[in-house]
């Protein structure tokens, strides 16, 4: 396998000019083709392997546009990256691009393949994963996935046409929150009951909405209660059922017997 550095040091000359913003990447593969000139286009093909910082993705076949800072992936596409609270997180594709400079992504199944896959791995909790049409990201920041969207991670399942998960810095320290909403033919969530003192529901409206914080490193991640609670929103002609784990069965009272008067013959 020939290992091709995309860093300036490691450049031709007549590529330097371009190596500047994919400095510190690296991509290994079976084969290699260049084309210089005005717009340098890179080819890679067979075993292909991207690697930089927390992101890395596997291909058949790829290829760079220097001047646009866009790649496109072909062929059993795997994408994986590392968040800073060690939570992995995994697609599956058949087609994808990624641009370095805006940080922008889709990525799409193959015919027979049909839905591409997420899998969300946090730190020390069990995983979830997430089939849609398509997957688009812009960084870490705002995941959105269209078409037939099946979501299902711990007790929670759901069903949609579209979910936005947006990611930012929660008001608390070293905490992070995740705004998730599920819109498109009246999205349902499901909540499965683990013990007995759980609550379990499930709900059906025009928009679901979740708020999920969460630690944002490492060093808080032990402590999965420490930013907060979860807490969900069903908006626009919502129906459903929750029950509480404090919900205890009414018992019918007893109601007491009057006593029964029986009517004889009397005599005259």
């Amino acid at each position: 396998m020939k290992t091709l550095f995309l860093a300036a040091l490691l450049f031709a000359p007549s590529l330097k000019s371009h190596a500047g913003p994919v400095a510190g990447a690296v991509v290994t593969s079976s084969e290699w083709d260049v084309k210089r000139g005005k717009d340098t286009i890179e080819d890679f093909s067979g075993n292909v392997h991207y690697h930089s910082g927390p992101n890395q993705i596997w291909s058949d076949w790829a290829r760079f546009d220097h001047a646009l800072q866009n790649w496109i992936f072909k062929g059993h596409v795997k994408a994986l990256h590392v968040e800073e609270s060690g939570t992995v997180l995994k697609a599956y594709g058949s087609k994808g691009s990624y641009n370095e400079a805006t940080q922008k992504g889709w990525l799409l199944p193959s015919p027979k393949q049909k839905q591409v896959l997420l899998i969300h791995e946090p730190l020390n909790s069990f995983p979830g994963h997430a089939t849609a049409n398509k997957i688009n990201w812009v960084g870490t920041a705002k995941t959105t996935l269209t078409g037939r969207v099946h979501a299902q991670e711990g007790q929670m399942e759901s069903w949609s046409d579209k979910a936005v998960i947006l990611e930012s810095p929660a008001k608390q320290e070293g905490c992070s929150l995740r705004r998730v909403t599920l819109s498109g033919n009246r999205p349902v969530a499901v909540k499965s009951r683990q013990d007995p003192k759980d609550w379990t529901g499930a709900v059906k409206a025009d928009r679901l909405k979740t708020f999920e914080p969460h630690p944002s490193n490492q060093e808080s991640s032990d402590s999965s209660d420490v930013c907060g609670e979860n807490r969900y929103v069903a908006m626009g002609h919502a129906r459903g059922w929750i029950v509480f784990k404090n919900s205890k069965k009414r018992k019918k009272k007893k109601s007491k017997k009057q006593p029964s008067s029986k009517k004889g013959n009397s005599k005259q």
